[in-house]
């Protein structure tokens, strides 16, 4: 949640990076790892400047890319979105050879990825479910990344990426991403009644609380009072996250109680595993029908992604690899980043 390094030397030549549209996530093949918010949304004329903190202690050789970036409200399209990605790292790293991951599998050069933005934009997941199936193939496998914002659920068999759709729109329509996450997703998102104390409260449609106030005040994610990329500003504090949450029925602490606070956040999470267990049903349908050999669970929101599965009849067997547990938390949460550095040096 908080901007993050791995204490190796930054030594590593071959960095990937993951331009997304609130964080920034950078990690080199041989495991340094950090991550910094920042809403590119509200600057992108600081983009360039922001990545280059980023690694600015790190020996960066070769850069490969991925992003979601693109899809910022700032931008009138993809192909202005992708250009300014584009621009802002060639700005922040002038003398080092880049390469961008591309959806058909592969890296491909500058010009190639201005030339078609739609095959640039939102690669990462790919980049991530390519190297997974590198490492752990199996016959037959699903990768679960919960992150912040997103989710994405990836069939893989014998070590493969199969996916139905490799653009946004047809990622949506096919259940493989479910936009939903552990952090940014505005409550009135999942619930639209909750039930206290025996009545049932319609909730209020604002951008008062965020999935992040569930789960601080459940103990799933830890407090961090720095960070103030919240609904109201303020820090994701218990105590915040009480007051946050009390205003989606339009009360406050000092009515809204802690065993109010957690019943509502309960429900937030509850309806969240619904979202995310019939998107599961859905890609397993049509895509995994047999067994399910292995699940595999990254990102930000991993506790989530074992909460998923222990509900999922199709995965309840499976053996679950956890990448926070091989490769580090920091890691975990850069995962896509790190894959891409792997990829880079077999690619």
């Amino acid at each position: 949640m908080t901007d993050q390094t791995t204490d190796q030397a930054s030594s590593s030549a071959v960095w990937g990076l993951d331009v997304g549209g609130a964080h920034l996530k950078a990690a080199s093949s041989r495991g340094d790892a950090r991550t910094f918010s920042f809403p590119l949304w509200k600057q992108p004329s600081q983009l360039s400047e922001r990545l280059g903190a980023l690694l600015e202690d790190a020996r960066v050789d070769r850069l490969v890319v991925t992003m979601t970036a693109e899809l910022c409200d700032c931008f009138k399209d993809k192909e202005e979105g992708v250009a300014t990605v584009l621009d802002g790292i060639a700005k922040a790293f002038p003398k080092v050879p880049i390469k961008i991951w591309h959806t058909g599998g592969r890296f491909v050069s500058d010009a190639e990825a201005r030339a078609n933005p739609w095959g640039v934009a939102a690669s990462n997941w790919l980049a991530l479910a390519t190297w997974v199936g590198k490492k752990f193939p199996c016959d037959a496998a699903l990768l679960v990344d919960i992150g912040s914002t997103t989710t994405d659920l990836i069939p893989l068999r014998d070590g493969t990426p199969v996916p139905t759709g490799r653009c946004d729109p047809d990622r949506l329509a096919s259940g493989e991403l479910v936009y939903t996450g552990v952090s940014r997703t505005p409550l009135c998102a999942l619930l639209s009644r909750v039930e206290l104390g025996g009545v049932s409260y319609r909730t209020m449609a604002e951008h008062f609380a965020t999935t992040l106030d569930a789960y601080v005040w459940l103990g799933d994610l830890p407090e961090a009072p720095e960070l103030t990329e919240t609904a109201d500003g303020t820090g994701a504090t218990r105590s915040f996250a009480q007051r946050r949450l009390a205003r989606m029925i339009g009360s406050d602490p000092t009515r809204f109680g802690e065993d109010d606070t957690t019943t509502l956040a309960k429900a937030a999470r509850q309806a969240q595993l619904t979202l995310l267990e019939s998107a599961v049903r859905q890609v397993a349908e049509a895509s995994l029908p047999d067994a399910v050999d292995r699940v595999i669970v990254s990102g930000q929101g991993e506790f989530l992604a074992r909460r998923l599965r222990d509900r999922c009849p199709r995965l309840g067997r499976s053996e679950t690899i956890s990448l926070a547990s091989r490769l580090g938390e920091n890691v975990s949460q850069a995962a896509c980043a790190y894959a891409l550095a792997q990829l880079a040096l077999i690619c």
